[in-house]
């Protein structure tokens, strides 16, 4: 209406529904323009017998009529001018939800901006619509597989065995709860798989953490790369006590992150609620990484912050609101996310079952793989040589619950050496792989 007026239009009849149209639509604001109220104001604009004269051009407005042949077409195109009004639309809501001067908490200003993305996926997913047949394309998938064999399913976490009990590898879409009792590791292993990723296997990866901070992420990621003390790491005595090869594997080390770049992505998450933290998640995913592109986040780990809280919520209620929140996260990035959970008390009287995973119910039924790690008991710690190196198998890594892979077994409770100083896990061998071993020395021996 701003760049032309009635006088582009060369019959009269244009001309009039023109300036009706601008009528109602600037002038009187209407929203919903029909028949009737049109052909009203251009009998009042002009006469009714000019409209009559007219009459079949005038209805063809309101009466399309679409070959079936190109009906997916249109309304594909119905579609896009839908979901521009619906994204404008809540463009416009949100910016006068943020109008300076507004009192906004920090959630209430994230949802808000993340509404706006979110609305609109809905209406580009035209799945949500549709219904498939499964059979028909069973063949067509193992076809495809066929013709792209690969190792695993999902992403490698550097760890053969542990790849196999979460049921092939970091898949898209899951969701992964490593847990451990209080001080036992489980930062270690999940900064120990995160590493594996971004820097043998070019993965990028976000590490959320709320119990350290970016400085000794550094020194812990640097020691279990180069096997060496983070204590002489942090103090810089290193140069002076250990090897001179060690000293330039340390030199080399340092020289390869500054020419490659490592996708290695951190954020401190301490005292922030767990809706800001989904925003980072989703942020890193949409901004930095790209949808439909190979990434995983690890956050360490699942817990209540204060922020969570509203009125009387108890700490088992936000945490299950929390989970179910990551959970649907997960879902909508398709990536997958690995998070640790605390193990309660119960866990030191031996108990092996999801009831010892805080808040279990939540946590077990939304995860698609639960696995603990524990420290072997001191009498059922052995040492094994590798390789001319001997390891302590001090820790052991094991399934509890599992939408893909079977669950607890001598055969997929897999022996690990834990060097507290380095923060290093090697993986070392199943439960059932070392009786084995055990069982043909002494048969040897017999003989």
């Amino acid at each position: 209406f701003n760049r032309n007026n009635e006088n582009y239009f060369t019959t009269k009849f244009n001309k009039i529904m023109f300036l009706a149209l601008k009528k109602l639509i600037i002038e009187s604001k209407k929203e919903n323009i029909d028949e009737l109220i049109l052909r009203k104001t251009m009998v009042d604009l002009s006469s009714e017998e000019l409209v009559n004269n007219e009459k079949d051009y005038f209805y063809s407005f309101f009466k399309i009529y679409i070959d079936e042949n190109n009906l997916v077409d249109y309304l594909s195109s119905l579609g896009q001018c839908a979901l521009r009004r619906a994204v404008c639309q809540k463009m416009s809501n949100t910016s006068n939800k943020l109008e300076v001067g507004t009192s906004l908490k920090i959630e209430e200003i994230i949802a808000a901006v993340d509404s706006i993305y979110d609305s609109s996926l809905d209406y580009l997913d035209s799945s949500h619509n549709t219904f498939e047949t499964l059979y028909s394309q069973i063949s067509d998938t193992l076809e495809k597989a066929k013709n792209s064999p690969v190792d695993l399913v999902g992403l490698s976490s550097g760890f053969n065995r542990l790849d196999d009990i979460v049921g092939g590898g970091f898949r898209s879409g899951c969701l992964y709860v490593v847990a451990a009792r209080m001080k036992i590791g489980k930062s270690a292993l999940m900064l120990n798989m995160a590493n594996n990723l971004a820097l043998k296997q070019n993965i990028p990866v976000l590490y959320l953490d709320n119990e350290m901070n970016k400085n000794i992420i550094q020194f812990r990621l640097a020691g279990l790369e180069n096997e060496i003390d983070i204590r002489l790491l942090e103090t810089g005595r290193y140069s002076k006590i250990v090897s001179e090869e060690k000293i330039q594997q340390i030199e080399k080390y340092k020289k390869l992150l500054l020419n490659e770049k490592i996708p290695f992505y951190y954020k401190n998450v301490n005292d922030i609620s767990t809706l800001e933290i989904v925003s980072y998640m989703k942020k890193w995913v949409y901004s930095i990484i790209g949808r439909n592109n190979p990434c995983i986040i690890f956050y360490d780990y699942i817990k209540c912050m204060t922020k969570d809280f509203k009125n009387s919520d108890n700490e088992t209620f936000v945490l299950g609101k929390n989970a179910k929140l990551i959970r649907e996260t997960c879902t909508d990035l398709q990536i997958p996310i690995v998070i640790g959970s605390q193990l309660n008390r119960t866990a030191d009287n031996g108990n092996s079952g999801t009831s010892s995973v805080r808040y279990s119910d939540e946590m077990a039924i939304l995860c698609d793989s639960l696995i603990y790690i524990a420290q072997k008991e001191e009498e059922n710690q052995y040492v094994v040589n590798l390789q001319g190196k001997n390891y302590k198998v001090n820790y052991k890594i094991f399934p509890v619950a599992s939408r893909l892979s079977m669950p607890k077994s001598q055969e997929n409770t897999i022996g690990y050496s834990y060097i507290f100083p380095q923060t290093k896990f090697i993986e070392i061998e199943s439960e059932l792989e070392h009786e084995t071993a055990l069982s043909n020395e002494i048969n040897g021996k017999h003989k």
